[in-house]
């Protein structure tokens, strides 16, 4: 019997499974417990009982589409459904007066030479945008450069724009207004939102603009895309659903469908607070996002294995989610995951996906490794100090210190699942327990590891 008390996904166990050792798993974070679960009951078992799997995340996708539609809020009435919505964030510039949108750039689609254009509107001290397609070489060279720049020297970037052929240029710290106070601390005068909040208020610092949506309809075997300038009647759906989603709000936080989980400071996760005035971590997803995330997690509740349909869908559909403008030649762009690197990055602009984009992965395709059969195998969510399993032999990739701040990050998917995980992972503890990871350099980090190895020799 092996056992590895920081199995992480489960690699190590899950290999030794496959080699016909019984094995025991555990790790302090529940997420990581998951995926070592998902390791052995998605891709260890047999093609049919994948096969099922497939067949009832297909059904939820059904599902899920069926109720937006009914909702209207993806369809333009003419055949064309949304795909993708483009939003960034919007602010006054305080030597102007100007509402400027914030666009590091002004690239839309480089597949389909599509640009965002910003057409001033002197009257109203705003700019209006204009969505062109298969533009110049030289235009789409052009508009690489958007509103949003850096000095160049990794400093704070720069709010940039023209009036009446002058340049102004504000730093973004100094549109928060960040201080260092006389203890040290840092603040700033972005308002903190509330619990019941998925939008910024009127008179915030920072406001959230929708510049652009990708309409997409079915062409033959495939299907044709275009990007269009938003019109009040894209305007009219998002209201919608933002009306519809404060309505609902507060009774899926009370059943564990959304989060209401706040957002505690850490080397990771203060600047979630300092930079936007997020407290909540529901906070980091936008009205059409958590009408997505909210259907797809009360439908998932009943069968672990749909958790990571919902876990997938909140990996690339959230504020965090960078758009990328230039997937490859021919295509149109696609929204990257939080997670493309190891860290909760606040972003100026982001794309949303609607049900189109995420029913095409969400019937998860998954490569198979049967396990042999009358295996013993265990996961705990525990501390590596509390393992009791006996074990002949411990095999353990251990923290890395303080490389990966995997304690707070991954309180982005446990604040998912905390109040209602599914009936197989019930009893597991549904907090990232961050006093008791084994984190740092020094002395405190030597000790963790010393109790951990300690537990594993007597055991």
């Amino acid at each position: 019997r092996l056992g590895d008390t920081f199995c992480g996904s489960g690699q190590i166990p899950f290999e030794a499974a496959r080699l016909g050792c019984d094995v025991f798993a555990s790790d302090l974070n529940p997420i990581a417990c998951l995926l070592a679960w998902g390791a052995f009951n998605v891709i260890g078992v047999s093609r049919d009982a994948q096969a099922s799997l497939v067949a009832a995340q297909t059904s939820l996708a059904a599902k899920i589409r069926k109720e937006i539609d009914e909702l209207g809020v993806e369809n333009d009435g003419k055949g064309w459904r949304g795909k993708h919505y483009l939003y960034c964030l919007e602010t006054i510039c305080p030597q102007t007066g100007w509402k400027v949108p914030l666009l590091p750039s002004l690239i839309v689609s480089k597949g389909k030479r599509a640009i965002a254009e910003l057409v001033p509107d002197s009257s109203r001290k705003r700019y209006d945008i204009n969505i062109r397609s298969e533009v110049s070489a030289a235009e789409l060279a052009n508009a690489s450069i958007g509103t949003v720049r850096s000095d160049g020297k990794g400093q704070d970037p720069y709010l940039i724009h023209t009036v009446n052929g002058v340049e102004y240029r504000t730093k973004i710290s100094t549109l928060r207004g960040d201080c260092r106070a006389a203890d040290g601390s840092n603040s700033n005068r972005l308002r903190m939102w509330g619990k019941a909040e998925s939008l910024p208020h009127p008179d915030d610092i920072f406001q959230e603009r929708l510049y652009v949506v990708q309409w997409t309809r079915p062409k033959g075997r495939t299907e044709e895309f275009e990007f269009r300038t938003v019109t009040d009647e894209d305007l009219e759906r998002e209201r919608v659903v933002a009306a519809y989603v404060s309505h609902h709000l507060p009774d899926w936080q009370a059943k564990g469908w959304v989060p209401d989980m706040r957002i505690e400071p850490g080397a990771e996760t203060t600047r979630l607070l300092r930079e936007r005035g997020w407290t909540h971590w529901h906070h980091l997803f936008n009205p059409r996002q958590l009408l997505l995330a909210s259907l797809v997690g009360q439908k998932t509740r009943q069968d672990g294995r749909l958790a990571f349909a919902l876990t997938q869908l909140l990996n690339v559909n959230c504020r965090c989610c960078r758009w990328n403008p230039a997937p490859g030649p021919g295509r149109a762009g696609l929204v990257s995951t939080v997670f493309d690197n190891q860290a909760l990055n606040t972003l100026f602009n982001y794309g949303c996906r609607s049900t189109a984009a995420i029913t095409s992965f969400l019937p998860g395709v998954y490569r198979s490794f049967r396990l042999p059969r009358g295996l013993g195998r265990q996961i705990q969510c525990v501390s590596a100090e509390e393992v009791s399993a006996q074990c002949d032999i411990f095999i353990t990739d251990p923290p890395y210190g303080d490389a990966v701040k995997y304690e707070e990050i991954l309180e982005f998917f446990i604040a998912w699942l905390r109040k209602s995980p599914p009936a197989e992972f019930a009893d597991w503890v549904w907090d990232s327990r961050r006093a008791l990871a084994i984190k740092g350099e020094d002395e405190d980090f030597r000790r963790g590891m010393v109790a951990a190895y300690k537990r594993m020799t007597e055991a």
